[in-house]
């Protein structure tokens, strides 16, 4: 563990520890960095473990697969029963729950507090457990400042979040803008919500910034609507530069 910090290393030594514990900070404090020896402990320690995510796009980022795909949840609006009915009509998804050890959980924050507890019920019934989540150590990770479920409420507003007794790890140094302090001090005001005068002029500035090689930079927008806007354009773009293409194909042939 000699190329994390301190922060990171608390963390993992708390997993080795057998805590659950909640990885968190902002984006660009290592996160996903610090999953990787999490899983390099977890692999030495012959656990049996299961690599997931809320959505698809970070379980690829961490290689793993959605938690509604490794447990059978479907859309996770189903009854236990119906859920715990699909799962042991597939034998091998089954004997994968029974012998989890531990559990890790990629953007914890886009699980809302029923799905959080439909889950946990639904584990302890597996693993013929009274204990919440049948007892297996969970290892939680996201921001809840950055992504809120897309219903309902946040899962730590459960009374099963503090009965299993969480411990917290907040990454608070940033490395992937280590280089740019004032930068670095932008993300921690704006991510809670705060955005002053200054920091607006400061990122004002950054407006007509022109990058070598041809680079666009990505354009964040807060609704789909001009999202969809600014995609239709370059589709449209690319599907007209694919008919000139064709018209000299034609003209070469």
């Amino acid at each position: 563990m000699n190329l994390l910090n301190e922060e990171q290393i608390y963390a993992v030594s708390s997993v080795m520890e057998g805590h659950n514990i909640l990885l968190t900070g902002s984006a660009g404090t290592g996160k996903s960095y610090t999953i990787k020896y999490i899983i390099e402990y977890l692999n030495n320690a012959n656990k049996n473990f299961a690599i997931t995510a809320s959505t698809g796009t970070a379980a690829v980022m961490i290689g793993g697969q959605t938690l509604h795909s490794f447990l059978g949840l479907g859309l996770g609006t189903g009854s236990i029963k119906e859920i715990l009915g699909n799962i042991l009509k597939n034998k091998k998804k089954h004997e994968n729950i029974l012998k989890l050890d531990a559990l890790i959980i990629d953007e914890i924050s886009m699980i809302d507090k029923e799905l959080f507890e439909k889950i946990s019920e639904l584990l302890s019934i597996i693993k013929s457990s009274e204990a919440c989540f049948g007892n297996i150590q969970l290892i939680l990770v996201g921001d809840f400042c950055q992504l809120a479920p897309v219903k309902g409420r946040y899962c730590f507003l459960s009374d099963i979040w503090n009965k299993i007794n969480i411990r917290i790890v907040l990454l608070e140094k940033l490395i992937r803008q280590d280089d740019d302090e004032l930068f670095q001090k932008i993300l921690k005001i704006v991510r809670k919500g705060k955005c002053t005068d200054n920091i607006i002029k400061v990122l004002d500035k950054l407006r007509d910034t022109e990058f070598d090689n041809g680079i666009i930079p990505t354009k964040l927008y807060p609704i789909n609507v001009n999202v969809d806007k600014i995609n239709n354009i370059e589709i449209e773009k690319l599907k007209a530069l694919g008919n000139i293409s064709k018209t000299y194909a034609a003209i070469a042939s």
